[in-house]
């Protein structure tokens, strides 16, 4: 019902950023903790499938070979 009203009683504690579904804020705080990390060049980022895009532009990244 929260969505159809309007009504967002769940805040972002970070940037105050307000949701209409608790599953909202869940998927928001994710942009804040950035969990996947690039193991080349230690950027962050919130989703796998960035980070997945982001290794493509590495060279080494598909040259890597066992030895």
């Amino acid at each position: 019902q929260n969505i159809h009203f309007g009504i967002k009683p769940y805040a972002c504690t970070l940037c105050d950023k307000r949701f209409a579904a608790r599953s909202n804020l869940f998927q928001h705080r994710l942009l804040h903790m950035k969990p996947f990390c690039c193991y080349i060049c230690n950027k962050r980022f919130d989703r796998d499938e960035q980070l997945q895009r982001h290794l493509k532009l590495h060279p080494t990244a598909n040259v890597l070979s066992c030895r």
